[in-house]
């Protein structure tokens, strides 16, 4: 199973600190054209998914695996969610560009583990075929997340979930056991109500898209402006499983 891992690619999210930054249509725009560059067209070096591969580092690293929403359904969500900023300026509004959809958190990782990662979730991804999605709906977790919910083949990517989270486990990270809920993270509450934006959003629907790679992502917290998280692409695999056509 082949695998690549990226040159340093910068994605700066305030969903775990820092304050709110907004963005203009034009420069989301722009912006989402670099992510798509960044972590869909990027050229990078390949190795094999061998667990006896090892990057340099010194300390643990702060991972996760996600699939990545198209530029389109990027756009559309950041329109939708404009008059809500303006509406609610004191919530930490994440970024259009660190937005992404979690399978699972995986915490602090050591040098040793992520290599058995890696061959782990390279196993998942040959055994798993590109998942139709689309960004719709909204909730919130009390008063302290507001998330735009997932529809489409929602089966599918609770099964990949799941996979993700048994073969984390197989290497000994410890993964939290509530269900899955697929989401993105729009805003974290700032003694504020969360419910009625929720509600504003609920009939929001993007366009279908289809999710064709698993990423292996690391969180560098106060990396990023303004102290915000920072995203990069710590390794990459295509979907491949294609589904078989009953004649």
């Amino acid at each position: 199973m082949q695998f690549t891992v990226a040159e340093p690619r910068v994605r700066s999210d305030p969903t775990h600190v820092g304050d709110s930054l907004q963005t203009t249509g034009a420069e989301t725009s722009a912006k989402h054209q670099d992510c798509a560059s960044d972590h869909m067209d990027a050229s990078l070096a390949g190795h094999s998914g061998s667990p006896e591969w090892r990057p340099e580092w010194t300390v643990p690293k702060r991972l996760f695996v996600a699939l990545m929403p198209p530029p389109i359904a990027l756009d559309e969500l950041s329109a939708a969610l404009q008059p809500l900023r303006a509406a609610a300026p004191t919530a930490r509004w994440t970024r259009p560009e660190s937005w992404h959809l979690t399978l699972a958190f995986l915490g602090a990782v050591e040098e040793p583990t992520a290599g058995l990662l890696v061959e782990k979730f390279g196993q998942v991804a040959e055994r798993q075929s590109p998942i139709k999605l689309r960004i719709a709906g909204a909730g919130h977790f009390d008063n302290r997340v507001l998330w735009a919910g997932i529809a489409g083949e929602r089966e599918p990517l609770q099964r990949l979930a799941e996979s993700v989270r048994a073969a984390a486990r197989q290497t000994g990270v410890e993964i939290e056991t509530r269900p899955y809920r697929g989401h993105i993270t729009l805003a974290r509450g700032s003694g504020m109500h969360l419910r009625p934006l929720a509600d504003q959003l609920r009939a929001c629907a993007g366009s279908a898209w289809t999710a064709t790679e698993l990423l292996l992502m690391e969180s560098r917290l106060g990396a990023g402006p303004a102290r915000t998280a920072r995203h990069e692409i710590y390794a990459r695999w295509p979907l491949r499983q294609q589904c078989e056509t009953v004649a």
